[in-house]
């Protein structure tokens, strides 16, 4: 068993001792000590984990990003027993996930969503639709902060919730008059 091989085992049994399953990190761990013994190298560089990280051909970017995550973790173990084992700098391989921008609604989308809504086969598909949208507005996560408002509040000029009015369309509406089409909806 070489020095690596030892390391690596204190490093996954200290790792699990912290609550960490890494069943999938002990598996590459593993391919990655494998490859440094048939390179013949003896530590962790920055250019060695950057080559195997790199490897399998047509990976995705997240997918190569994790695997020099795992090899960065790895050798910043590496590096509190062995001080010529070097860590690579996070960032080294682009990739990982990238959260999606979000779409935010103005009162003329939601108006837009509901009216379609109109035109879905049964009442009752109608119905939970517009009171699905209108609890996804009322709640916030429409979000109105981009327009500068403050609250919801019906067309009828009633509030919602207790809230001021705003100049908002097509909420949920509480004076019971059913200002759109009988829906119970203001606008």
């Amino acid at each position: 068993m070489t020095a690596l091989r030892e390391a690596l085992g204190g490093y996954l049994d200290l790792r699990r001792g912290m609550g960490f399953k890494l069943d999938r990190d002990a598996r590459l761990l593993a391919q990655f000590i494998s490859y440094l013994e048939e390179a013949g190298a003896a530590a962790v560089t920055v250019d060695s984990a950057v080559a195997w990280a790199t490897l399998p051909p047509g990976a995705s970017p997240g997918w190569l990003a994790f695997r020099m995550s795992v090899a960065r973790g790895f050798a910043a173990y590496l590096h509190t027993l062995d001080p010529s084992a070097e860590i690579p700098p996070p960032g080294l391989l682009p990739g990982g996930t990238h959260r999606a921008v979000p779409y935010l609604y103005s009162a003329a989308d939601i108006a837009s969503l509901l009216a379609q809504a109109e035109r879905l086969r049964t009442p009752l598909r109608t119905a939970t639709i517009q009171t699905l949208v209108g609890l996804l507005a009322v709640t916030g996560v429409f979000s109105w902060g981009q327009f500068g408002h403050t609250g919801l509040a019906g067309g009828c000029g009633r509030s919602v919730a207790g809230q001021p009015r705003v100049a908002v369309r097509q909420v949920l509406c509480t004076c019971g008059a059913g200002c759109v089409s009988g829906a119970g909806w203001c606008g």
